[in-house]
């Protein structure tokens, strides 16, 4: 008969890949007891390669490799109630429903820097990141304009987030308003977005936020408009709901790449002069063609947003 060469590093791979003596065996074609002799001649048995019944190990297959106990059991030849007693005995503990769902039905999503940019502008104005589980997040956004709505779905959908759009009713000053609200699929990578823009449940302004020519479009889309003041038009940015501090930090990441600006202590707000609104809009490039009849306003120099509206938005809802 053939001897049957097993070398150090093959029943080393075996041991890293989590299989059990009798499964090595079966693998190479020997019994267990010729693999018991190797583990102990190659220095490896100093841990129980019954590896179902090693709690670091079984903790690390089920929970950080995300294996099903019947996975783990059919890779050990062993049946799933063997896997699911040696967990209970060893306190490894089951994953609870939400971590099942997400696993079952969880999206996933590149984090490209375009996505980045996105996400983040829209989140230093009127976008809201939001979580149902501690496994995924969604980003959502509500605007009156349903053709904006509409290019912002199809902006992230190019991206790879899908979502739906969905039409609600608003009450503002005693008067009923139509708007238009994207709201995300649930993606586990987004997750890291709601942590870092609400660490404790409330928006802040990230430390490490970057504040570029793309970011500044979404956020200027979202929350900034021109201002009428006089026969200058300046820019405003609605930062009302962040700290002091975080508009403060916000104003000096303006100024890190050209735009002066100041906050506003009154209603906290950031205020952008004339001079310096010019050299934002020529930052951030003109309005998007498919948003033009509806946001356009925001880059017109000449006319107030009433006027504009008055001429283009019938047409642009």
């Amino acid at each position: 008969m053939k001897k049957i060469s097993i070398s150090n590093n093959i029943i080393s791979e075996m041991c890293d890949a989590g299989l059990s003596i009798e499964a090595m065996g079966r693998a190479i074609g020997v019994s267990g007891q010729t693999i018991t002799r190797r583990l102990k001649e190659f220095n490896l048995m100093k841990i129980e390669y019954s590896t179902y019944k090693n709690k670091e190990w079984l903790y690390w297959q089920y929970h950080m490799l995300k294996k099903t106990q019947k996975e783990i059991a059919d890779n050990m030849n062993k049946p799933v109630s063997v896997i699911a007693r040696s967990m209970r005995n060893l306190g490894v503990k089951t994953r609870d429903r939400a971590e099942v769902s997400h696993m079952a039905l969880g999206n996933s999503v590149a984090i490209t820097k375009d996505v980045e940019d996105m996400i983040n502008g829209g989140a230093i104005g009127d976008g809201y990141i939001g979580s149902g589980s501690n496994f995924s997040a969604y980003y959502s956004q509500t605007n009156k304009h349903k053709a904006f709505t509409e290019w912002l779905a199809s902006e992230f959908y190019d991206l790879g987030i899908d979502g739906n759009i969905y039409r609600v009713e608003q009450e503002r000053w005693g008067k009923i308003n139509t708007a238009y609200t994207f709201c995300s699929l649930n993606y586990s990578e987004l997750l890291a977005f709601r942590n870092i823009w609400y660490p404790n449940g409330k928006k802040i302004v990230p430390d490490g936020l970057e504040v570029n020519p793309r970011m500044m479009l979404f956020w200027y889309l979202g929350d900034g408009y021109l201002s009428s003041s006089g026969k200058t038009r300046p820019i405003g940015l609605c930062t009302n709901g962040f700290s002091d501090d975080g508009v403060d930090l916000l104003v000096k990441k303006l100024s890190n790449i050209g735009v002066y600006s100041r906050r506003q202590p009154a209603r906290n707000t950031i205020y952008i002069n004339s001079t310096n609104a010019l050299i934002f809009l020529d930052i951030i490039g003109k309005c998007p063609d498919e948003i033009w009849k509806c946001m356009g306003y925001k880059w017109d120099l000449d006319r107030l947003k009433y006027e504009w509206e008055a001429e283009f938005c019938q047409t642009a809802a």
